[in-house]
């Protein structure tokens, strides 16, 4: 067994850093025999001594998770099984509900820092800080980030219910989830007929910058447009050489994207090579799910006079990771350095404050909501039945204006207003309360409901139409 620890720790990993266009050899020495020594002590003892038998890889695997434990909560180390996933993740196309999470160290549970759009996870209504407090019934306190990636994670189809806690409500919220194969398609844009660009970058993966230039290369001919919306909210980051190809296509030469501060490296202030795709009035948006990635590019076109930003203070990831493969299958992620703005702006626990602030309108945030009956009842309803779920089913149907009385009851006129909400939000209009039904009432009780306005998106339109 020690062997094998001593063999991994002194090899010469190849490291490939997040830009992307950079690699280099990471030496990992040996550590101090003696440390080592007193390593092989410990583990031998358990071997011998321990009440139970314990596989000598499952110790080593776990003495290596507890290096990482020590360091920040985005560097780890990853089995075999684990990397495969992360790579799954990086590439754009994996399985799950499409939601970026975090360690949250002061509650011990699992932090939203975004939903995916279009995901299941957008769909059910998770929003940015939500905890994750439970999965399918069972608590996850203390679990590890891997750990609780892996039990949400599942063939598609599968149903998974979450236990969510989320600011200003006494009562977690349940929600079921259909888990699907995440695509991440990460640009969408759209002409307005204003002449306004509606430009949405989901994420940051090894497409992003390649769909962005033939998006904006598109616009070439367009002689009528007058400004670009880059709706950069919620969207949880990735890539560093991605944002900064993507920076490029917005900024003049010469001007400064990001400044990289390494401890082992020397520092890196990346420039723009190119000249900007396009010259137009730029408003970004961006809120507290945005993170890392996005907000390099928010603070970049900030920084530089490019654009106004609007909206919400970003969430503040500013580290690097690198990622590092094993020969056993598996990898490390480490943080090798933090980065700051064009102008030297600190971002990692700050993050971007935008030039005009705008709070999103979050209909679950009001107090009316915090009385509403939690639906934690695993079972389908029917015309006749009474239950937890009908109450609070029939809560949120006259919180968004249908007729019902609320008395716990499936009636005929609760099935006859639940075939309505059915039909106007696509789902299998049946009047029974099922799963997709509960996930639909808890969504449309989260997100704005038709007529509602997007206060920022309209600010960012009344700025460039001005």
């Amino acid at each position: 067994m020690m062997k094998q620890l001593r063999r991994t720790l002194s090899l010469v990993l190849v490291l490939i850093l997040l830009t992307g266009s950079t690699s280099a050899a990471l030496p990992i020495e040996p550590v101090g025999e003696e440390r080592l020594d007193y390593l092989e002590l410990i583990l031998g003892v358990i071997e011998e001594y321990y009440v139970e038998d314990v596989d000598s890889d499952t110790l080593v695997e776990g003495a290596f998770k507890g290096v990482f434990d020590q360091l920040d909560e985005y560097s780890t180390y990853y089995s075999p099984e684990e990397y495969k996933r992360y790579n799954e993740d990086i590439g754009g196309a994996f399985g799950g509900i499409g939601i970026t999470v975090t360690k949250d160290d002061e509650s011990d549970f699992i932090k939203v820092i975004s939903p995916i759009e279009g995901t299941p996870g957008d769909r059910a209504g998770i929003q940015p800080n939500d905890l994750i407090i439970g999965v399918n019934g069972n608590s996850i306190k203390g679990y590890t980030l891997e750990e609780a990636v892996k039990i949400m994670r599942g063939e598609p189809g599968t149903k998974l219910r979450l236990s969510i806690q989320r600011n200003g409500l006494v009562d977690p919220i349940e929600v079921d989830i259909i888990r699907e194969i995440i695509e991440v398609n990460p640009v969408r844009m759209e002409v307005r007929e204003d002449g306004l660009v509606n430009f949405r970058l989901k994420s940051f993966n090894e497409h992003s910058a390649s769909d962005v230039r033939t998006a904006l290369e598109s616009l070439k001919d367009e002689t009528s447009l007058k400004g670009i919306i880059l709706d950069l909210r919620n969207n949880p980051g990735g890539r560093l050489d991605q944002v900064i190809d993507i920076a490029d296509m917005f900024l003049e030469v010469g001007a400064p994207i990001v400044q990289v501060d390494y401890k082992a490296y020397s520092d890196n202030v990346y420039d723009s090579t190119d000249e900007p795709l396009v010259s137009l009035p730029i408003a970004v948006l961006i809120n507290e799910g945005s993170a890392s990635a996005s907000e390099i590019l928010a603070g970049a076109l900030q920084d530089n006079g490019i654009a106004t930003v609007i909206g919400q203070t970003s969430y503040g990831k500013g580290t690097v990771q690198s990622i590092t493969d094993l020969s056993n299958g598996g990898g490390i992620k480490l943080t090798i350095a933090e980065y700051l703005t064009a102008d030297g702006n600190k971002v990692n626990g700050v993050g971007i404050t935008p030039d005009i602030e705008v709070a999103s309108r979050n209909r679950l945030g009001e107090s009316t909501n915090a009385d509403f009956a939690p639906m934690i009842e695993d079972k389908d309803h029917m015309r006749g039945d009474v239950g937890l779920n009908v109450y609070g089913a029939q809560q949120r149907l006259v919180f968004l204006g249908y007729d019902v009385d609320i008395s716990g009851t499936l009636n005929e006129e609760t099935e006859n207003e639940l075939k309505a909400f059915q039909k106007e939000s696509g789902i299998k209009i049946t009047g029974a309360l099922d799963s997709l039904t509960r996930t639909g009432l808890f969504t449309a009780v989260a997100n704005p409901v038709a007529g509602d306005v997007d206060e920022q998106f309209e600010k960012a339109v009344e700025l460039l139409l001005k």
